[in-house]
């Protein structure tokens, strides 16, 4: 399923030339990352910059974290995607990038899911752009309900039903 995921995800979007994972680290460290990916991409600052960042929500979630601090060097730095996963509150993050980004829905927003009910959440409620859905075989370091989580046949039904939805 991963591969045909992504195709399709290459068929309708724009995908990312380079990924900065964000999970640790500090702001700071953050934005040089996003600066050397804008110097070796040859795009200047007024330019949409073709990478995607990927939060650790639960990381994000931590007491005492700027959360906000860290999706504010994304938004500033006119990033093509983010990358939301493992928390519980990303519907929050979700949130907070479609008020703060310049252009309503320039930023694409991805999330990795485990169940079947967060997947239909993400789509009707969150209205993200992908969703990424992991299921039972990668969840041992994940999701902390593993009994409920995607079958091989339920990720394919749920596969099937994301692309229809963003069919142009």
């Amino acid at each position: 399923m991963d591969s045909l995921v992504q195709v399709r995800c290459a068929e309708y979007f724009t995908v990312p030339t380079l990924t900065i994972a964000r999970g640790y680290g500090t702001v700071d460290q953050l934005k040089a990352e996003v600066d050397i990916a804008r110097s070796l991409l040859g795009v200047t600052s007024e330019s949409i910059l073709p990478i995607g960042i990927g939060y650790l929500c639960f990381r994000l979630e931590l007491p005492g974290v700027q959360a906000f601090d860290y999706l504010d060097v994304a938004l500033d730095s006119k990033v093509k995607a983010v990358w939301l996963s493992f928390g519980e509150r990303i519907a929050d993050w979700i949130a907070y990038i479609r008020e703060k980004e310049s252009t309503p829905g320039a930023t694409k927003i991805f999330v990795q899911i485990s169940t079947v009910e967060e997947a239909l959440t993400a789509m009707k409620d969150w209205k993200v752009d992908v969703v990424s859905a992991q299921g039972l075989p990668s969840l041992s370091c994940s999701h902390p309900i593993a009994e409920s989580s995607m079958t091989a046949n339920q990720a394919w039904k749920l596969e099937d039903m994301v692309w229809v939805q963003h069919l142009p």
